[in-house]
Protein backbone atom coordinates (compact mmCIF):
# COMPACT_ATOMS: atom_id res chain seq x y z
CA UNK A 1 0.00 0.00 0.00
CA UNK A 2 1.88 3.59 -1.18
CA UNK A 3 2.47 5.68 2.09
CA UNK A 4 0.82 9.14 2.25
CA UNK A 5 3.91 10.94 0.19
CA UNK A 6 3.66 8.25 -2.40
CA UNK A 7 0.14 8.58 -2.79
CA UNK A 8 0.42 12.44 -3.50
CA UNK A 9 1.69 15.12 -5.73
CA UNK A 10 3.33 17.64 -4.17
CA UNK A 11 4.01 21.15 -6.10
CA UNK A 12 7.34 22.81 -5.35
CA UNK A 13 7.29 26.22 -6.40
CA UNK A 14 10.41 27.85 -8.58
CA UNK A 15 10.40 31.19 -7.35
CA UNK A 16 9.65 31.13 -4.20
CA UNK A 17 10.26 28.51 -0.83
CA UNK A 18 6.60 27.23 -1.08
CA UNK A 19 4.78 24.14 -2.39
CA UNK A 20 1.01 23.13 -2.98
CA UNK A 21 -0.15 19.57 -1.94
CA UNK A 22 -2.61 17.85 -3.76
CA UNK A 23 -3.99 14.97 -2.25
CA UNK A 24 -4.67 12.95 -5.37
CA UNK A 25 -5.05 13.71 -8.89
CA UNK A 26 -8.71 15.15 -10.05
CA UNK A 27 -9.55 18.26 -11.96
CA UNK A 28 -10.11 20.41 -8.90
CA UNK A 29 -8.61 20.81 -5.40
CA UNK A 30 -9.22 22.90 -2.46
CA UNK A 31 -7.26 24.11 0.60
CA UNK A 32 -6.09 27.19 2.09
CA UNK A 33 -2.30 28.46 2.29
CA UNK A 34 -0.46 28.82 5.40
CA UNK A 35 2.68 30.85 5.72
CA UNK A 36 5.32 30.59 8.68
CA UNK A 37 8.59 30.19 8.84
CA UNK A 38 8.95 26.39 9.92
CA UNK A 39 6.03 25.20 7.52
CA UNK A 40 6.71 21.63 6.38
CA UNK A 41 6.07 19.86 3.70
CA UNK A 42 5.18 16.88 5.60
CA UNK A 43 2.68 19.41 7.88
CA UNK A 44 0.80 20.35 3.92
CA UNK A 45 0.93 16.68 2.94
CA UNK A 46 -1.23 16.24 6.33
CA UNK A 47 -3.48 19.41 5.66
CA UNK A 48 -4.48 18.11 2.20
CA UNK A 49 -5.66 15.17 3.37
CA UNK A 50 -7.51 16.33 5.90
CA UNK A 51 -9.03 18.95 3.51
CA UNK A 52 -10.30 15.69 1.47
CA UNK A 53 -12.00 14.63 4.64
CA UNK A 54 -13.85 17.55 5.04
CA UNK A 55 -14.69 17.80 1.48
CA UNK A 56 -16.48 13.87 1.18
CA UNK A 57 -18.04 14.89 4.50
CA UNK A 58 -19.86 17.49 2.71
CA UNK A 59 -20.35 16.11 -0.08
CA UNK A 60 -18.43 18.28 -2.41
CA UNK A 61 -16.52 16.44 -4.97
CA UNK A 62 -13.24 18.54 -4.55
CA UNK A 63 -9.68 16.94 -3.82
CA UNK A 64 -7.98 17.90 -0.80
CA UNK A 65 -4.77 20.31 -1.28
CA UNK A 66 -2.83 23.01 1.14
CA UNK A 67 -0.59 25.33 0.05
CA UNK A 68 2.66 26.59 2.42
CA UNK A 69 4.80 29.41 2.14
CA UNK A 70 7.76 29.21 4.06
CA UNK A 71 9.02 32.83 5.26
CA UNK A 72 9.92 35.13 7.90
CA UNK A 73 8.45 38.65 9.11
CA UNK A 74 10.86 40.41 6.89
CA UNK A 75 9.80 38.72 4.08
CA UNK A 76 6.70 37.93 4.11
CA UNK A 77 5.11 40.29 1.36
CA UNK A 78 7.25 39.79 -1.50
CA UNK A 79 6.99 35.78 -0.94
CA UNK A 80 3.35 36.34 -1.09
CA UNK A 81 3.16 37.99 -4.21
CA UNK A 82 5.59 35.31 -5.83
CA UNK A 83 3.44 32.41 -4.41
CA UNK A 84 0.44 34.36 -5.85
CA UNK A 85 2.01 35.14 -9.17
CA UNK A 86 3.31 31.62 -10.05
CA UNK A 87 -0.14 30.08 -8.50
CA UNK A 88 -2.53 31.80 -11.04
CA UNK A 89 -2.61 29.60 -13.81
CA UNK A 90 -3.91 27.12 -11.63
CA UNK A 91 -6.57 29.06 -9.49
CA UNK A 92 -7.55 30.77 -13.10
CA UNK A 93 -7.99 26.67 -14.25
CA UNK A 94 -10.01 26.06 -11.37
CA UNK A 95 -7.12 22.95 -10.50
CA UNK A 96 -6.63 25.13 -7.03
CA UNK A 97 -8.48 27.54 -5.34
CA UNK A 98 -7.16 29.05 -2.25
CA UNK A 99 -8.01 31.22 0.56
CA UNK A 100 -6.44 31.92 4.04
CA UNK A 101 -5.07 29.85 6.49
CA UNK A 102 -2.35 30.77 9.17
CA UNK A 103 -0.28 33.61 8.71
CA UNK A 104 -2.67 34.80 5.74
CA UNK A 105 -5.19 37.04 5.32
CA UNK A 106 -7.73 37.75 2.56
CA UNK A 107 -5.71 40.82 0.70
CA UNK A 108 -2.97 38.47 -0.20
CA UNK A 109 -5.39 36.84 -2.28
CA UNK A 110 -7.55 39.40 -3.35
CA UNK A 111 -5.86 39.58 -7.21
CA UNK A 112 -6.53 35.99 -7.94
CA UNK A 113 -9.95 35.06 -9.45
CA UNK A 114 -12.89 34.16 -7.06
CA UNK A 115 -11.22 35.87 -3.78
CA UNK A 116 -12.59 39.71 -4.12
CA UNK A 117 -14.50 40.52 -0.94
CA UNK A 118 -17.90 40.07 -2.60
CA UNK A 119 -17.31 36.37 -2.01
CA UNK A 120 -19.19 34.98 1.18
CA UNK A 121 -16.09 33.15 2.33
CA UNK A 122 -13.81 35.94 2.15
CA UNK A 123 -16.25 38.29 4.08
CA UNK A 124 -15.51 39.30 7.55
CA UNK A 125 -17.42 38.84 10.01
CA UNK A 126 -16.53 40.52 14.06
CA UNK A 127 -13.44 41.83 11.63
CA UNK A 128 -12.45 38.24 10.81
CA UNK A 129 -12.50 36.13 7.47
CA UNK A 130 -15.52 34.26 7.63
CA UNK A 131 -14.29 30.72 6.88
CA UNK A 132 -11.55 31.06 10.14
CA UNK A 133 -15.04 31.82 12.13
CA UNK A 134 -16.67 29.18 10.91
CA UNK A 135 -13.74 27.04 11.66
CA UNK A 136 -14.29 28.24 15.18
CA UNK A 137 -17.50 27.87 15.60
CA UNK A 138 -16.69 24.16 14.89
CA UNK A 139 -14.44 24.02 17.37
CA UNK A 140 -17.01 25.11 19.91
CA UNK A 141 -19.75 23.57 18.55
CA UNK A 142 -17.93 19.69 18.96
CA UNK A 143 -17.05 20.75 22.97
CA UNK A 144 -20.14 21.84 23.45
CA UNK A 145 -21.46 18.87 22.44
CA UNK A 146 -19.55 15.93 23.81
CA UNK A 147 -19.16 18.31 27.28
CA UNK A 148 -22.80 18.47 26.99
CA UNK A 149 -22.72 22.19 27.67
CA UNK A 150 -20.00 24.23 28.14
CA UNK A 151 -21.57 26.65 30.72
CA UNK A 152 -19.11 27.00 33.78
CA UNK A 153 -16.89 25.91 32.01
CA UNK A 154 -12.83 27.07 31.63
CA UNK A 155 -10.81 26.78 28.51
CA UNK A 156 -7.36 26.99 27.50
CA UNK A 157 -6.76 27.69 23.60
CA UNK A 158 -3.24 27.26 21.83
CA UNK A 159 -3.11 29.74 19.42
CA UNK A 160 -5.12 32.77 19.26
CA UNK A 161 -4.89 33.76 15.27
CA UNK A 162 -7.86 33.94 13.46
CA UNK A 163 -9.42 30.06 14.24
CA UNK A 164 -7.93 30.76 17.74
CA UNK A 165 -10.03 34.34 18.54
CA UNK A 166 -13.45 32.81 16.64
CA UNK A 167 -12.88 29.51 19.19
CA UNK A 168 -12.57 31.99 22.12
CA UNK A 169 -15.54 34.07 20.92
CA UNK A 170 -18.09 31.43 20.35
CA UNK A 171 -16.96 29.75 24.06
CA UNK A 172 -17.77 32.91 25.69
CA UNK A 173 -21.01 33.03 24.00
CA UNK A 174 -21.66 29.68 25.97
CA UNK A 175 -20.71 30.78 29.15
CA UNK A 176 -17.07 28.97 29.24
CA UNK A 177 -14.61 30.67 30.68
CA UNK A 178 -11.31 31.21 29.19
CA UNK A 179 -8.13 31.30 31.34
CA UNK A 180 -5.32 30.54 29.75
CA UNK A 181 -3.90 30.87 25.83
CA UNK A 182 -0.75 30.87 24.36
CA UNK A 183 0.44 32.03 20.48
CA UNK A 184 4.43 31.86 19.40
CA UNK A 185 5.49 34.20 21.95
CA UNK A 186 4.41 32.33 25.20
CA UNK A 187 1.22 31.45 26.68
CA UNK A 188 -0.17 33.41 29.69
CA UNK A 189 -2.86 32.39 32.26
CA UNK A 190 -5.62 33.81 34.27
CA UNK A 191 -7.98 31.99 36.68
CA UNK A 192 -10.64 34.27 37.00
CA UNK A 193 -10.89 34.73 33.21
CA UNK A 194 -9.54 36.71 30.11
CA UNK A 195 -12.40 39.27 28.47
CA UNK A 196 -12.37 37.80 24.80
CA UNK A 197 -12.54 41.43 23.52
CA UNK A 198 -9.91 42.96 24.88
CA UNK A 199 -7.46 40.18 23.51
CA UNK A 200 -8.99 40.08 20.31
CA UNK A 201 -8.38 44.73 20.42
CA UNK A 202 -4.60 43.67 21.27
CA UNK A 203 -4.42 40.94 18.75
CA UNK A 204 -5.56 43.98 16.57
CA UNK A 205 -2.72 46.12 17.50
CA UNK A 206 0.26 43.76 18.68
CA UNK A 207 -0.61 39.93 16.82
CA UNK A 208 1.07 37.69 18.20
CA UNK A 209 3.22 39.85 21.10
CA UNK A 210 -0.19 40.23 22.68
CA UNK A 211 0.97 37.92 25.31
CA UNK A 212 3.64 40.96 26.06
CA UNK A 213 0.28 43.32 27.12
CA UNK A 214 -2.00 41.53 29.34
CA UNK A 215 -0.15 42.49 32.54
CA UNK A 216 0.58 38.92 33.05
CA UNK A 217 3.86 36.09 33.37
CA UNK A 218 4.19 34.79 30.09
CA UNK A 219 5.80 31.62 30.20
CA UNK A 220 6.61 29.23 27.05
CA UNK A 221 4.33 28.15 25.09
CA UNK A 222 4.24 25.05 25.87
CA UNK A 223 3.23 25.65 29.61
CA UNK A 224 -0.39 26.20 28.42
CA UNK A 225 -0.66 22.03 28.64
CA UNK A 226 -0.04 22.24 32.39
CA UNK A 227 -2.89 24.54 33.17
Amino acid sequence: MPTLVESMKTLRLKTVDAYVAFDFDCPTSAGGTRLAPDVTERESQLLARAMTYKFAVLGVNFGGAKGAIRAVPADRDDAVRRYVDEIRPLVESGKFLTATDLGTVPDDFRSLPGTDQADLMHTDYMGMPLDAYLTGLGVATAAETVLGGLEGRTVAIEGFGKVGGATAVEMAKRGARLVAFSTIHGSVRRPVGFGVDELLDLRARYGDRLVDHLGAVVGPAADLFNV
